[in-house]
């Protein structure tokens, strides 16, 4: 291997690290929004607070990576995503802040605190989404990181809105197989539930996502609609199925009760579409414009660099290793855990009651017909007024962040009491 092609697989490994590791803290993060109870609140955050920084040990590390190994991709890629890129590094210092300010606050101002601490991982992760379907974008469309292309918002486009939704369900699900791993009986069987519901509405989102770019004007390249091999190439159809593959494994290990499994299956879901991913892009660094053999650095700095960096992974993954086998099992109850109020737990005993004669219609995830309801009718609503009407494209670019925000209303209003 060639240096570029080591710096290659070191921002590719470290991103893929990052999106696995901190995928789930942020996942529950999100998820933060939609609980009503501190007793359940306080639980969901135990089980992520030992390891949320380290986590993002990853993504410094491919930033150093895309510094020190390609400076010109680094230099041509920032300007077209300074917005996101500072979103997110301002509601990580926010999101750090507010989980540290949350265990020493008391009253309201501990929920205050923990929709600051779900609000930062939302925006985290929408931005997250935002670059990466910027990305995809341009690959599909050569020259797009052109420098006479440059504009504040030019990261906006309907692959890459739809890829922040994906995105957000991608995290949310991860968040949700970890607390059905980490969680108490109550807090596993809940997220147990949802969980299986969200992996179908993932499974529909990349259908769509395939879909739209075929067939839908507003996803449409400069010269039409594209072609199948221009969107996936064979390598990247298989890594796609073995990730829908993973994916209907995790559903299945949820419908067995299986935590540990649909957890497992959840990873190899994630990392198969990652290897998705860099299979579209490779060789570029400036996707649909150069290549790694062509922006790479030459010279003392970047081999000093490429050292350090061969030496600290090792490192990095020794000491998170050892952190994570510190930490394992379930979350254990106490320090800054409430009691249930009466009302809670009837609620827990009817729903085990329910589950005991195999009707699913009074547990505690009963808001998931209601999403699905919902999430169904406004997505065709949409995807209608995207095939039918003048203005696709903005359609696409309201209809997608309004459809995750009515699944999170209908999920907050259907939470017990």
């Amino acid at each position: 291997m060639n240096p570029a092609e080591i710096w290659a697989v070191i921002i590719a490994l470290s991103v893929t690290l990052y999106a696995v590791l901190d995928g789930f803290d942020l996942g529950v993060g999100m998820l933060l929004l939609i609980r009503k109870t501190g007793e359940e609140r306080t639980e969901m955050l135990n089980s992520i607070y030992p390891t949320w920084d380290g986590n993002e040990t990853w993504i410094v590390l491919a930033g150093v990576g895309l510094y020190g190994g390609f400076p010109e991709a680094y230099g041509t890629l920032l300007p077209f995503l300074y917005v996101p890129f500072i979103v997110m590094l301002l509601s990580f210092i926010f999101r750090g802040v507010s989980l540290e300010f949350r265990f020493n606050a008391k009253g309201r101002m501990r929920k205050v605190w923990d929709t600051f601490f779900g609000v930062a991982s939302y925006l985290i992760v929408i931005a997250q989404g935002l670059i990466l379907g910027s990305m995809v974008h341009a690959a599909l469309h050569p020259g797009f990181f052109a420098a006479g292309n440059l504009s504040v918002f030019g990261f906006v486009s309907p692959t890459s809105v739809l890829m922040a939704s994906i995105w957000v369900v991608v995290l949310m699900l991860h968040g949700l197989n970890w607390l059905t791993l980490k969680g108490n009986d109550e807090l596993r069987h809940d997220m147990g539930v949802s969980a299986r519901w969200l992996l179908i509405g993932l499974l529909l989102l990349v259908g769509f996502f395939i879909y739209a770019h075929l067939r839908l004007p507003a996803f449409a390249g400069p010269n039409g609609p594209y072609a199948l091999n221009e969107v996936m190439s064979p390598g990247v159809w298989g890594a796609l199925g073995l990730g829908v593959c993973a994916a209907l494994a995790s559903f299945l290990a949820h419908r067995a009760s299986k935590p540990a499994w649909s957890f497992r299956a959840g990873l190899a879901m994630m990392v198969f579409f990652a290897i998705g991913v860099v299979m579209k892009l490779w060789p570029d660094i400036i996707p649909g414009d150069a290549s790694i053999y062509e922006v790479e650095a030459r010279g003392a700095t970047d081999n000093i660099l490429m050292v350090a960096a061969l030496i600290v992974i090792p490192v990095i993954l020794a000491y998170i290793t050892y952190q994570y086998y510190v930490f394992r099992g379930p979350v254990k109850k106490g320090g800054y855990a409430f009691k249930r109020t009466k009302q809670e737990e009837e609620y827990l005993q009817k729903a085990r009651q329910s589950e005991a004669r195999g009707d699913h219609s009074t547990l505690p995830a009963k808001h998931v017909p209601a999403i699905a309801k919902w999430g169904v009718g406004v997505g065709f609503l949409a995807l209608f007024l995207m095939m039918n009407g003048p203005l696709g494209e903005i359609y696409v670019l309201i209809s997608m962040p309004l459809v995750m925000g009515l699944l999170m209303v209908v999920l907050y209003k259907s939470e017990p009491g």
